[in-house]
């Protein structure tokens, strides 16, 4: 092969490039066809020299040869390529349209009123939602003034809402008032976003308006629910603080006047009715006891002082507990209390816990069949999925509780023996069932007949509400009901 013949025959490679890289498929085979007529017109004005014509034909025929199956493999791959990139491209549309679809059908189905506005403020569309919560139909709404939802004195919000359009900020859960197309006033929540343009410009904004009239009717039944529960709360303890004045006060009497008459007759009593003297003597003191236990109760939850908010360590707690509960018990001595060494490592507010180991040691030992026993009081931290807590127990080995009267035992005036064998108003547990619960824990018995018993609760080891609620209380003012009732004492001196 000549030089000059090399050249023509290596010509088409760069525009069989051209048309496979940036053409359609049918471009290479006009690039054949050219390249083909060019060759056989520079061979027919003029041969190469010292060649005979039969090389010049083969070697013409073979440059052909190489173009055009180059050519049609390029055609076969360019038809093929195009194919596959039309299928993905169907592909995708078909995925495109049904996302669309969807979004559609999720605008068009929901309950709030989604609606999309000009910078303007006129409306361009209307979802079914917002018929439902403005009652104008698609066909009265696209293209009208957005204005025709807004009350006159809230129409300041609108330029609000377009000022911080214009700066491509959206406004979230806006709460304000809209008109119905009755005139009728709604309660809602709209969070408007820029829609903008290809290139990004902002060119509208789309509205999601939520109907809240049912919730703020929730919330004012709530506030008014509330407002009554403090009025039934102070009357409650109105009641208390004038229920235990009013009840205490003639048991004083008969403690007072069971007394004089004792003195008096000293020399006739008998010792039957000395005893009966001192039994009616008991059961005031049993009513007054039962009184004081009932106002406690009334109070847990909603009155504090400052022994709530005062921290101190757990075994200190325990200790002091132990100093008040055992001098009570004549017998108490043959009791061995063992409290766990994890007390020390813990900080807790003195009150109410004070008052519910108070009330669980003391039950320990009233109840328990013998004279000497063996209390174990135990803490450990408890996982939970709210907040960390601790997991406290008084255990004993007195007579058990049958299964039966696991429940029982919790509730108001409920004792399993006679209150002739037993002292006690039955408020006990009933009232640490109340202050672990309004703490936020939960107490429980293990036991069985005969085999001892185990309290246990469990107790945020955190209390932030406790002393908000002592904060709150300490800047109210005094309780003027309870300061009245103190001067209505009776007098304590024998009448003349």
């Amino acid at each position: 092969m000549t030089p000059r013949g090399l050249v023509v025959s290596v010509l088409y490679a760069p525009l069989v490039y051209f048309g496979l890289r940036f053409s359609r498929p049918r471009i290479v085979i006009y690039y054949a066809y050219a390249f083909t007529f060019l060759t056989l017109i520079g061979w027919l004005f003029k041969a190469p020299n010292g060649l005979g014509l039969g090389t010049v034909v083969v070697n013409r025929s073979i440059s052909l040869m190489v173009l055009w199956l180059a050519t049609l493999l390029v055609y076969r791959y360019r038809q093929a390529s195009d194919a596959l990139h039309k299928r993905e491209m169907a592909s995708m549309q078909q995925e495109i349209d049904g996302k669309t679809a969807l979004l559609a059908t999720i605008v068009e189905s929901s309950d709030d009123a989604i609606l999309s506005k000009t910078l303007d403020g006129i409306i361009m569309t209307w979802n079914r939602g917002a018929e439902r919560i403005f009652g104008y139909t698609p066909e009265e709404a696209i293209g009208k003034p957005i204005l025709m939802l807004i009350p006159e004195e809230h129409r300041q919000e609108e330029t609000y809402i377009l000022s911080e359009l214009t700066h491509g900020r959206a406004t979230d859960h806006f709460e304000t008032v809209r008109l119905h197309k009755s005139g009728k006033s709604i309660d809602v929540s709209i969070t408007v976003s820029p829609v903008r343009d290809p290139s990004g410009r902002i060119i509208g904004a789309s509205k999601i308006v939520r109907d809240i009239s049912a919730k703020k009717q929730a919330e004012a039944e709530a506030a008014e629910y509330t407002r009554a529960l403090v009025r039934s709360n102070q009357a409650l303890d109105e009641f208390a603080y004038a229920a235990s004045h009013d009840l205490k006060a003639p048991l004083r009497v008969i403690d007072n006047a069971s007394k004089w008459l004792e003195e008096d007759l000293e020399s006739k009593l008998t010792p039957e009715t000395r005893e009966n003297m001192q039994l009616l003597r008991g059961r005031v003191r049993r009513m007054e006891r039962l009184l004081d236990d009932l106002l406690a109760y009334s109070r847990i939850g909603r009155k504090l002082d400052a022994e709530f908010a005062e921290e101190i360590a757990g075994d200190v707690l325990i200790q002091d507990v132990l100093a008040m509960v055992l001098p009570a018990f004549g017998s108490a001595g043959g009791f061995a209390v063992e409290v766990s060494p994890a007390f020390a490592e813990i900080k807790v507010c003195r009150m109410p816990l004070q008052q519910i180991f108070m009330n669980l040691i003391t039950n320990a030992i009233r109840h328990h069949d013998r004279k000497e026993g063996h209390i174990e009081v135990t803490v450990e931290p408890t996982a939970s999925a709210h907040e960390p807590m601790l997991t406290f127990a008084v255990k004993d080995d007195g007579p058990g509780i049958a299964p039966q009267f696991h429940d029982r035992i919790f509730q108001m005036f409920q004792t399993l023996k006679p209150r002739d064998q037993v002292e006690g108003s039955g408020m006990g547990l009933a009232m640490a069932r109340k202050y672990v619960e309004v703490s936020g824990g939960t107490i429980w018995v293990e036991s069985a007949e005969g085999r001892g018993s185990t309290f246990r609760f469990t107790w945020p080891v955190q209390q932030p509400r406790v002393g908000q609620q002592v904060r709150h209380s300490a800047g109210q003012p005094r309780d003027r009901h309870k300061e009245q009732l103190s001067l209505k004492e009776p007098l304590k001196g024998r009448p003349q």
